[in-house]
Protein backbone atom coordinates (compact mmCIF):
# COMPACT_ATOMS: atom_id res chain seq x y z
CA UNK A 1 0.00 0.00 0.00
CA UNK A 2 1.28 3.46 -0.90
CA UNK A 3 1.94 5.72 2.07
CA UNK A 4 2.22 9.48 2.30
CA UNK A 5 5.95 9.32 2.94
CA UNK A 6 6.54 7.54 -0.38
CA UNK A 7 4.51 10.16 -2.24
CA UNK A 8 6.55 12.97 -0.69
CA UNK A 9 9.76 11.15 -1.65
CA UNK A 10 8.64 10.76 -5.27
CA UNK A 11 7.59 14.43 -5.42
CA UNK A 12 10.95 15.58 -4.06
CA UNK A 13 12.91 13.40 -6.48
CA UNK A 14 10.92 14.77 -9.42
CA UNK A 15 11.48 18.33 -8.19
CA UNK A 16 15.24 18.08 -7.73
CA UNK A 17 16.01 15.49 -10.43
CA UNK A 18 18.81 14.17 -8.26
CA UNK A 19 18.80 11.60 -5.45
CA UNK A 20 21.41 13.39 -3.35
CA UNK A 21 19.71 16.80 -3.42
CA UNK A 22 16.25 15.30 -2.91
CA UNK A 23 17.50 13.31 0.10
CA UNK A 24 19.04 16.46 1.59
CA UNK A 25 15.77 18.35 1.17
CA UNK A 26 13.90 15.48 2.86
CA UNK A 27 16.49 15.21 5.67
CA UNK A 28 17.07 11.52 4.98
CA UNK A 29 20.02 9.58 3.61
CA UNK A 30 20.39 8.91 -0.11
CA UNK A 31 20.22 5.10 0.39
CA UNK A 32 16.97 5.54 2.34
CA UNK A 33 15.46 7.57 -0.50
CA UNK A 34 16.62 5.04 -3.09
CA UNK A 35 15.07 2.19 -1.10
CA UNK A 36 11.79 4.11 -0.68
CA UNK A 37 11.48 4.72 -4.44
CA UNK A 38 12.38 1.10 -5.20
CA UNK A 39 9.72 -0.14 -2.77
CA UNK A 40 7.13 2.13 -4.38
CA UNK A 41 8.06 0.87 -7.86
CA UNK A 42 7.81 -2.71 -6.60
CA UNK A 43 4.38 -2.12 -5.10
CA UNK A 44 3.07 -0.53 -8.30
CA UNK A 45 5.00 -2.89 -10.60
CA UNK A 46 6.15 0.01 -12.81
CA UNK A 47 9.30 2.08 -13.29
CA UNK A 48 8.75 5.61 -11.99
CA UNK A 49 12.09 7.28 -12.80
CA UNK A 50 14.72 6.96 -15.49
CA UNK A 51 18.35 7.56 -14.62
CA UNK A 52 20.25 9.78 -17.06
CA UNK A 53 23.67 11.38 -17.15
CA UNK A 54 22.22 14.69 -15.95
CA UNK A 55 20.01 13.18 -13.23
CA UNK A 56 16.67 11.39 -13.05
CA UNK A 57 13.40 12.16 -14.82
CA UNK A 58 9.91 10.76 -14.20
CA UNK A 59 8.55 8.17 -16.60
CA UNK A 60 4.94 8.39 -17.73
CA UNK A 61 4.00 6.44 -14.59
CA UNK A 62 6.23 8.65 -12.46
CA UNK A 63 4.62 11.80 -13.82
CA UNK A 64 1.20 10.41 -12.87
CA UNK A 65 2.39 9.67 -9.32
CA UNK A 66 3.92 13.14 -8.97
CA UNK A 67 0.68 14.75 -10.19
CA UNK A 68 -1.29 12.69 -7.67
CA UNK A 69 1.13 13.71 -4.92
CA UNK A 70 0.61 17.38 -5.80
CA UNK A 71 -3.11 16.91 -5.18
CA UNK A 72 -2.95 14.65 -2.14
CA UNK A 73 -0.08 16.01 -0.03
CA UNK A 74 -1.61 19.48 0.53
CA UNK A 75 -4.85 17.79 1.60
CA UNK A 76 -2.95 15.67 4.12
CA UNK A 77 -1.23 18.79 5.46
CA UNK A 78 -4.60 20.49 5.75
CA UNK A 79 -6.09 17.57 7.69
CA UNK A 80 -3.16 17.63 10.10
CA UNK A 81 -3.58 21.37 10.52
CA UNK A 82 -7.33 21.00 11.19
CA UNK A 83 -6.59 18.45 13.92
CA UNK A 84 -3.97 20.75 15.39
CA UNK A 85 -6.42 23.64 15.40
CA UNK A 86 -9.11 21.60 17.14
CA UNK A 87 -6.85 20.65 20.04
CA UNK A 88 -8.11 23.78 21.74
CA UNK A 89 -6.63 26.96 23.09
CA UNK A 90 -4.19 25.14 25.34
CA UNK A 91 -2.39 23.35 22.51
CA UNK A 92 -3.70 25.00 19.36
CA UNK A 93 -1.94 26.78 16.54
CA UNK A 94 -3.20 29.92 14.84
CA UNK A 95 -2.10 31.49 11.56
CA UNK A 96 -3.15 35.13 11.22
CA UNK A 97 -2.72 37.60 8.38
CA UNK A 98 -3.00 41.36 8.73
CA UNK A 99 -2.68 44.35 6.44
CA UNK A 100 0.26 46.48 7.68
CA UNK A 101 -1.94 49.52 8.34
CA UNK A 102 -3.84 47.63 11.06
CA UNK A 103 -1.00 45.52 12.48
CA UNK A 104 0.28 47.68 15.33
CA UNK A 105 -2.89 49.52 16.30
CA UNK A 106 -5.40 46.66 15.97
CA UNK A 107 -3.93 43.17 15.50
CA UNK A 108 -1.11 43.49 18.06
CA UNK A 109 -3.32 44.53 21.02
CA UNK A 110 -5.78 41.72 20.23
CA UNK A 111 -3.02 39.11 20.02
CA UNK A 112 -1.47 40.42 23.23
CA UNK A 113 -4.77 40.08 25.06
CA UNK A 114 -5.28 36.58 23.65
CA UNK A 115 -1.79 35.44 24.70
CA UNK A 116 -2.20 36.91 28.17
CA UNK A 117 -5.09 34.50 28.72
CA UNK A 118 -3.68 31.57 26.71
CA UNK A 119 0.15 31.76 26.91
CA UNK A 120 0.75 28.31 25.39
CA UNK A 121 -1.05 29.16 22.15
CA UNK A 122 1.24 29.04 19.10
CA UNK A 123 0.69 31.94 16.71
CA UNK A 124 2.21 32.88 13.35
CA UNK A 125 1.35 36.40 12.21
CA UNK A 126 1.89 37.48 8.60
CA UNK A 127 1.93 41.27 8.11
CA UNK A 128 1.63 41.85 4.37
CA UNK A 129 -0.62 43.63 1.89
CA UNK A 130 -4.34 42.88 2.05
CA UNK A 131 -4.50 41.24 -1.38
CA UNK A 132 -1.70 38.81 -0.46
CA UNK A 133 -3.28 37.74 2.83
CA UNK A 134 -6.55 37.09 1.01
CA UNK A 135 -4.72 34.79 -1.41
CA UNK A 136 -3.07 32.96 1.50
CA UNK A 137 -6.46 32.60 3.19
CA UNK A 138 -7.97 31.05 0.06
CA UNK A 139 -4.97 28.70 -0.10
CA UNK A 140 -5.81 27.65 3.50
CA UNK A 141 -2.45 28.90 4.76
CA UNK A 142 -4.09 31.41 7.11
CA UNK A 143 -7.03 30.98 9.48
CA UNK A 144 -8.15 34.60 9.90
CA UNK A 145 -7.20 37.78 8.04
CA UNK A 146 -7.54 41.36 9.29
CA UNK A 147 -7.91 44.66 7.49
CA UNK A 148 -9.22 43.60 4.09
CA UNK A 149 -11.50 45.75 1.88
CA UNK A 150 -15.21 45.14 2.19
CA UNK A 151 -16.01 44.93 -1.52
CA UNK A 152 -15.84 42.09 -4.05
CA UNK A 153 -14.77 39.34 -1.67
CA UNK A 154 -14.59 35.74 -2.83
CA UNK A 155 -17.94 33.97 -2.15
CA UNK A 156 -16.13 31.19 -0.28
CA UNK A 157 -15.27 33.65 2.51
CA UNK A 158 -17.23 34.64 5.58
CA UNK A 159 -16.82 38.26 6.49
CA UNK A 160 -17.27 40.50 9.52
CA UNK A 161 -17.56 44.14 8.48
CA UNK A 162 -16.30 46.77 10.89
CA UNK A 163 -17.51 50.32 10.30
CA UNK A 164 -14.63 52.44 11.49
CA UNK A 165 -11.01 53.14 10.73
CA UNK A 166 -7.88 54.17 12.66
CA UNK A 167 -7.08 57.87 12.46
CA UNK A 168 -4.58 58.57 9.68
CA UNK A 169 -1.59 60.89 10.15
CA UNK A 170 0.26 62.18 7.09
CA UNK A 171 3.89 62.93 7.77
CA UNK A 172 7.23 64.02 6.31
CA UNK A 173 10.78 64.72 7.47
CA UNK A 174 11.75 67.85 9.41
CA UNK A 175 12.77 70.59 6.98
CA UNK A 176 10.55 69.28 4.18
CA UNK A 177 9.75 71.92 1.49
CA UNK A 178 6.03 71.65 2.29
CA UNK A 179 6.50 72.78 5.89
CA UNK A 180 6.40 76.39 7.01
CA UNK A 181 3.84 77.51 4.45
CA UNK A 182 0.70 77.00 6.55
CA UNK A 183 -2.15 74.60 5.78
CA UNK A 184 -1.45 72.36 2.78
CA UNK A 185 -3.97 71.48 0.09
CA UNK A 186 -3.81 67.86 -1.14
CA UNK A 187 -2.91 68.99 -4.68
CA UNK A 188 0.34 70.42 -3.27
CA UNK A 189 1.44 66.84 -2.51
CA UNK A 190 1.48 65.86 -6.18
CA UNK A 191 5.13 66.85 -6.97
CA UNK A 192 6.52 64.76 -4.11
CA UNK A 193 7.04 60.99 -4.00
CA UNK A 194 4.66 59.03 -1.84
CA UNK A 195 5.80 55.91 0.00
CA UNK A 196 3.39 53.57 1.71
CA UNK A 197 1.71 50.22 1.97
CA UNK A 198 -0.59 48.87 -0.74
CA UNK A 199 -3.63 51.07 -0.34
CA UNK A 200 -7.29 50.15 -0.17
CA UNK A 201 -9.25 51.05 -3.33
CA UNK A 202 -11.16 53.85 -1.59
CA UNK A 203 -7.92 55.74 -0.85
CA UNK A 204 -6.78 55.66 -4.48
CA UNK A 205 -10.07 57.18 -5.60
CA UNK A 206 -10.09 59.74 -2.78
CA UNK A 207 -6.46 60.77 -3.42
CA UNK A 208 -7.01 61.18 -7.15
CA UNK A 209 -10.06 63.36 -6.53
CA UNK A 210 -8.18 65.36 -3.88
CA UNK A 211 -5.44 66.44 -6.28
CA UNK A 212 -7.95 67.24 -9.03
CA UNK A 213 -6.79 64.45 -11.32
CA UNK A 214 -8.96 62.20 -13.46
CA UNK A 215 -10.21 59.34 -11.31
CA UNK A 216 -10.22 57.05 -14.32
CA UNK A 217 -6.44 57.37 -14.58
CA UNK A 218 -5.35 55.63 -11.39
CA UNK A 219 -1.80 55.65 -12.72
CA UNK A 220 -1.51 59.20 -11.42
CA UNK A 221 -1.59 57.93 -7.85
CA UNK A 222 1.33 55.64 -8.62
CA UNK A 223 3.36 58.14 -10.63
CA UNK A 224 5.68 58.78 -7.69
CA UNK A 225 4.57 55.92 -5.48
CA UNK A 226 6.89 53.51 -3.66
CA UNK A 227 5.11 50.50 -2.16
CA UNK A 228 6.48 48.84 0.96
CA UNK A 229 4.74 46.64 3.53
CA UNK A 230 7.15 47.47 6.37
CA UNK A 231 6.21 50.65 8.24
CA UNK A 232 9.65 50.96 9.87
CA UNK A 233 11.24 50.98 6.42
CA UNK A 234 8.67 53.52 5.22
CA UNK A 235 9.51 55.90 8.07
CA UNK A 236 13.24 55.53 7.40
CA UNK A 237 12.71 56.43 3.73
CA UNK A 238 10.64 59.47 4.69
CA UNK A 239 13.27 60.66 7.19
CA UNK A 240 15.96 60.67 4.51
CA UNK A 241 14.07 62.07 1.49
CA UNK A 242 11.29 64.41 0.40
CA UNK A 243 8.86 61.49 0.31
CA UNK A 244 5.60 61.78 2.22
CA UNK A 245 3.51 59.04 3.76
CA UNK A 246 0.54 58.27 5.94
CA UNK A 247 -0.02 55.74 8.70
CA UNK A 248 -2.26 55.02 11.65
CA UNK A 249 -1.65 57.87 14.08
CA UNK A 250 -0.49 55.68 16.95
CA UNK A 251 2.32 54.22 14.83
CA UNK A 252 4.12 57.51 14.13
CA UNK A 253 3.24 59.59 17.19
CA UNK A 254 6.45 58.79 19.10
CA UNK A 255 8.62 59.86 16.17
CA UNK A 256 6.64 63.07 15.75
CA UNK A 257 6.92 63.94 19.45
CA UNK A 258 10.66 63.19 19.34
CA UNK A 259 11.10 65.48 16.32
CA UNK A 260 12.22 62.73 13.96
CA UNK A 261 9.12 63.23 11.80
CA UNK A 262 6.72 66.11 11.24
CA UNK A 263 2.96 66.03 10.85
CA UNK A 264 1.75 67.52 7.56
CA UNK A 265 -0.97 70.15 8.19
CA UNK A 266 -3.24 68.97 5.39
CA UNK A 267 -6.62 70.47 4.52
CA UNK A 268 -8.43 67.28 3.62
CA UNK A 269 -11.76 66.74 1.91
CA UNK A 270 -14.05 64.38 3.82
CA UNK A 271 -13.21 60.72 3.64
CA UNK A 272 -15.89 58.38 2.33
CA UNK A 273 -17.54 56.17 4.98
CA UNK A 274 -14.69 53.90 6.03
CA UNK A 275 -14.82 50.23 6.90
CA UNK A 276 -12.67 47.13 6.81
CA UNK A 277 -13.17 43.48 7.43
CA UNK A 278 -12.15 40.29 9.17
CA UNK A 279 -12.40 37.25 6.91
CA UNK A 280 -12.14 33.48 7.20
CA UNK A 281 -13.08 30.49 5.05
CA UNK A 282 -16.80 29.74 5.19
CA UNK A 283 -16.52 25.95 4.90
CA UNK A 284 -13.47 25.48 7.10
CA UNK A 285 -13.82 24.29 10.68
CA UNK A 286 -13.46 27.28 12.98
CA UNK A 287 -10.86 26.37 15.58
CA UNK A 288 -11.19 27.54 19.21
CA UNK A 289 -8.10 29.74 18.82
CA UNK A 290 -9.52 31.47 15.75
CA UNK A 291 -12.86 32.00 17.49
CA UNK A 292 -11.11 33.49 20.50
CA UNK A 293 -9.08 35.87 18.33
CA UNK A 294 -12.18 37.06 16.49
CA UNK A 295 -13.88 37.69 19.84
CA UNK A 296 -10.86 39.78 20.90
CA UNK A 297 -10.91 41.74 17.64
CA UNK A 298 -14.64 42.42 17.85
CA UNK A 299 -14.38 43.54 21.49
CA UNK A 300 -11.46 45.83 20.64
CA UNK A 301 -13.35 47.35 17.71
CA UNK A 302 -16.34 48.05 19.94
CA UNK A 303 -14.11 49.62 22.61
CA UNK A 304 -12.78 51.99 19.93
CA UNK A 305 -16.32 53.03 19.02
CA UNK A 306 -16.42 51.09 15.75
CA UNK A 307 -19.64 49.33 14.78
CA UNK A 308 -19.48 45.60 14.08
CA UNK A 309 -21.88 44.85 11.25
CA UNK A 310 -24.26 41.91 10.90
CA UNK A 311 -24.18 39.74 14.04
CA UNK A 312 -25.16 36.79 11.86
CA UNK A 313 -21.78 36.94 10.16
CA UNK A 314 -19.98 35.92 13.35
CA UNK A 315 -18.53 32.38 13.25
Amino acid sequence: MIDVRQLSHAAALAKFGNYRRAAQALFITQPALTKSIQNLERELDVRLFERRADGVTPTEFGAAIVAAAARILPQIDDIENEMELLKGLGKGRLNVGCDPFFAEVYMAPALGSLLARHPSLRIRAEVIAWDVILELLLERKLDVVIGVPTENLDPSLSFIKIDGFPEITYFCRPGHPLLGRGPIAPRELAPFPTVGIKTHPWWLKWFAESIDEAVESEAVTHRHFVQCDNLSVIMTIVKSSDAISGAASGVVEKDIVAGRLRRLPLILPPYPPLSFGLAYLRERIMAPAARALIDELVALAQSLGWAVDAPGSRP
